[in-house]
């Protein structure tokens, strides 16, 4: 709740809030940028990006009263950095996606899948790189429909 006390400051002063909020952006650009930029840590880069962009969620809801020029600077700051590294973030949503949908209900239910789903669409949507998305998404799928692994496929 410092995030908040320090909002509520910031709204106080001539000019704080600007400042307040080039702080943010630039944070989730640099921690943003860490994640995508490891290559190292790629194997754990799509859920550290659900887990990041749920984080920066709650602050911009609980912190900063659901402050539009907030909101609309983390969307901005997640669309800058998940571009900086072109097409791997896309190769590995659509990799994600796909261990996702063939561990099916093992895994989760239904209703946690579609969740977890959405929240994907969410980081999907800032990627330039949809056509790469869509290129692994295919393959990934018909190799799926042709074993017989789909969460889909009774």
């Amino acid at each position: 709740m410092e995030l908040a006390l320090l909002y509520q400051l910031f709204s106080k002063v001539k000019g704080g809030l600007p400042t307040l909020l080039q702080h943010w952006r630039d944070y989730i650009k640099s921690f943003g940028g860490e994640i995508v930029g490891t290559p190292e840590k790629d194997k754990d880069m799509v859920q550290d990006l659900l887990d990041f962009k749920d984080k920066m969620d709650n602050v911009a809801q609980g912190c900063f009263n659901r402050n539009e020029s907030f909101i609309n600077a983390m969307k901005e700051a997640f669309e800058a950095f998940i571009n900086n590294r072109p097409n791997k973030p896309a190769e590995l949503i659509a990799k994600y996606v796909d261990c996702k949908l063939r561990a099916g209900n093992k895994e989760a239910t239904e209703e946690e899948m579609e969740r977890i789903l959405d929240k994907i669409m969410i980081i999907f949507r800032f990627i330039h790189g949809k056509d790469v998305f869509e290129a692994f998404y295919k393959k990934d799928l018909a190799k799926r429909l042709l074993v017989g692994k789909s969460a889909s496929v009774g």
